[in-house]
């Protein structure tokens, strides 16, 4: 009796169709080998690809769970239909062969489902599983029509070398801190829009798929003018897990993350009003994607309430969030073990920067070593008199601090109305001693002209020359000179 590659792989592929209809139709011909190794363990490499690169992001897209049910109820459907009733047979047996017995006082496993009545316990398929020895025993020649004997090595005819084709996507990972609520949503974790209860911080990473079709300055995301109505992997940046992590445990393995980096540097991203927990994860993903940064990514989330309507009530959780993120940047200072710190306050996002970094300063005991190498304030939603009379101490916290503003910002104006028309840092802009002030007007970018800082190739570039070169404005090819009643300041090229 001949096995071909067809009767394991038919109704495999017809059972992932019915789980993750959205993914099958781009997973090609690898696929045709891949049962084989999963269940043979013979090639692990390829065994761990199916499991990690390609089931698991294509049941998570479908809301499915890769876990002992769902892979229990994958090997039942591939093994028990069609003339693959010998072979499941055979792999059954060469599979719990290759198990421990069951511990005493332990409950067998649930047996697999049968055609034979084999009544056989199926145990828990491992994520990666091992390489299994099958039973040596004389090999069954090519095209016999006999059936071999249970203790025979099964023989795949015609079976071509798998291949492992590139995901469509890969993961980026970024650590946060948070004083958001934690919530559950859809049996996964994820951080609300109002303020923890305790007051307390919470840590943890996040993994984030960038689709290998991303394009810098762009957060890919569903767009109703494309008739994309849900998250794809292989065309937008997604929040794919979050795992809360206590503080020891985060502050280990940042410090493990920083001390990978050829500068030994981590950057903190604090975002603005009016963003969620995931949009937070997913820009400090895109960030670290497109400005190449090799060292720790981080993200401090305030609980902006992520609504546009909101403005109100995230004014007042910004300002409860600043001792918070005080307590935050000296722990991160004093357990990463990083050599550089680099922190992007965005909008709001700066009022609670600014704060924290003037109480700090009031209590640093050395003012010749400032916490920050880098400090960016971008499109910053502070009230310029509040940002002067801050500016000293500000500045004490930071090696160099880098100031974007743009006349075209059209939230800041907005802003501005809120307040009384009292003007805002980032509108227009503030120049000051020791302070780098660029012009962001020129540049292009969004209707509202407020997100420049991550969705403009010229300022991306920029940050990248100051993070990674530590080049002065005066040497950074894309940034001119620019004296007027002002001052003097920098401003992008047309």
């Amino acid at each position: 009796m001949k096995f071909t590659l067809a009767d394991t792989t038919e109704r495999y592929r017809s059972t992932l169709t019915r789980m993750a209809p959205g993914r099958v139709a781009a997973l090609g011909e690898s696929w045709a080998n891949a049962p084989l190794a999963f269940f043979f363990g013979a090639d692990r490499e390829r065994a761990s690809f199916s499991v990690r690169d390609t089931l698991v992001p294509m049941l998570a897209e479908d809301n499915r769970m890769l876990n002992d049910a769902t892979m229990r109820e994958l090997l039942a459907s591939i093994t028990l239909e069609d003339r693959g009733g010998d072979v499941a047979e055979r792999i059954c047996d060469a599979y719990i062969a290759s198990k421990p017995a069951p511990l005493a006082g332990e409950s067998p496993e649930p047996p697999l489902p049968h055609k034979r009545g084999w009544g056989r316990a199926m145990p828990p398929v491992p994520m990666a599983p091992p390489a299994m020895a099958l039973p040596e025993s004389p090999r069954p020649s090519v095209g016999s029509e006999d059936v071999a004997s249970p203790d025979t090595e099964v023989v795949v005819v015609g079976a071509k070398k798998p291949t492992s084709p590139a995901p469509p996507f890969h993961m980026v990972r970024v650590f946060y801190s948070t004083d958001r609520t934690q919530t559950e949503e859809n049996g996964k974790t994820n951080y609300g829009g109002r303020p923890d209860g305790e007051g307390e911080l919470q840590y943890g990473e996040c993994e984030v798929s960038i689709p290998e079709t991303h394009e810098i300055g762009n957060l890919e995301s569903p767009s109703f003018l494309h008739l994309q109505f849900t998250p794809d992997p292989k065309k937008h940046v997604m929040l794919q897990t979050v795992l809360p992590l206590n503080e020891a445990v985060f502050f280990e393995r940042v410090a493990e993350q920083v001390s990978k980096s050829p500068d030994g540097d981590a950057f903190v991203f604090v975002h603005g009003y009016n963003v969620s927990f995931t949009d937070a994860a997913r820009r400090t993903a895109q960030l670290k994607e497109d400005l190449k940064f090799s060292g720790c990514p981080i993200f401090f989330s305030w609980p902006a309430a992520g609504r546009l309507l909101d403005y109100l009530a995230d004014e007042a959780s910004v300002i409860w969030a600043r001792g918070h993120l005080e307590t935050f940047l000296t722990l991160l200072a004093q357990r990463a073990g990083a050599r550089k710190i680099h922190l992007i306050a965005h909008s709001m996002g700066n009022r609670a920067v600014c704060d924290a970094l003037d109480r700090m300063s009031m209590r640093t005991a050395s003012p010749g070593s400032p916490i920050l190498h880098h400090l960016v304030l971008t499109a910053p939603d502070i009230d310029a008199g509040t940002f002067r009379q801050m500016a000293a101490a500000i500045r004490s916290n930071a090696s160099r601090v880098t100031l974007y503003a743009s006349s075209k910002d059209k939230a800041l104006v907005a802003s501005a109305k809120i307040h009384g028309n009292k003007k805002r840092a980032g509108e227009p802009i503030v120049v000051l001693p020791n302070l780098d002030s660029i012009d962001a007007s020129t540049v292009s970018t969004d209707f509202l002209s407020h997100g420049y800082f991550a969705q403009d190739r010229s300022v991306l570039d920029d940050l990248h020359a100051l993070f990674t070169l530590d080049t002065p404005p005066s040497l950074r090819f894309q940034l001119k000179s620019v004296t007027d009643k002002n001052g003097s300041y920098y401003a992008f090229r047309k």
